[in-house]
């Protein structure tokens, strides 16, 4: 009886030691898994995410020196910069034609402002609270963007379960 405890003692104890391990059932690290969080979480609170992978929706806009992700639309359309994050979006300038690199496909300005601006977007990356883009215009900004992604049609109308985008 006393062999029986002492094993089922043993394997309760390795099987905490395995969910505490800083791994996700994906096999991610913790370190990997990006906050969701609100532009309002990060202007409010920047200190808070400087530094940290994070998620957050938003209204897109990809331009020179004013690629970012708005609060709202009207935000947007007017503008308020203030109410947004600044996106350092990997690019390149060739042949005086700006080419952004997202989601790993080379995509042109042109074409990424008619298939991103004004759209609701899902930007995943590190926060840097100093990072406030062109002649510090924004609220932060968000580097190391591992996805840019229009979620658009998404809402309770349609398709309105998303796990695949959060996860």
């Amino acid at each position: 009886m006393k062999k029986a405890l002492i094993v089922i003692l043993i394997m309760a104890n390795m099987l905490a030691i395995v969910s505490c391990s800083g791994k996700n059932n994906d096999g991610d690290s913790d370190e990997d898994i990006a906050l969701k969080v609100s532009i309002i979480q990060l202007i409010a609170n920047p200190a808070e995410y400087h530094g940290k992978k994070i998620s957050v929706r938003g209204v897109g806009n990809l331009s020179f020196e004013g690629t970012a992700v708005y609060l709202c639309a009207d935000n947007w359309y007017y503008l308020a910069s203030k109410n947004a994050i600044w996106v350092n979006m990997d690019g390149e300038i060739v042949d005086n034609k700006l080419w952004y690199y997202i989601n790993g496909e080379r995509i042109s300005e042109e074409e990424a402002g008619q298939k991103y601006n004004g759209k609701y977007v899902l930007v995943e990356g590190t926060f840097d609270m100093y990072e406030t883009g062109h002649r510090g215009a924004f609220s932060g900004g968000i580097y190391d963007i591992t996805r840019f992604l229009d979620i658009s049609g998404i809402h309770q109308g349609e398709n309105y379960y998303i796990g695949n985008i959060d996860d």
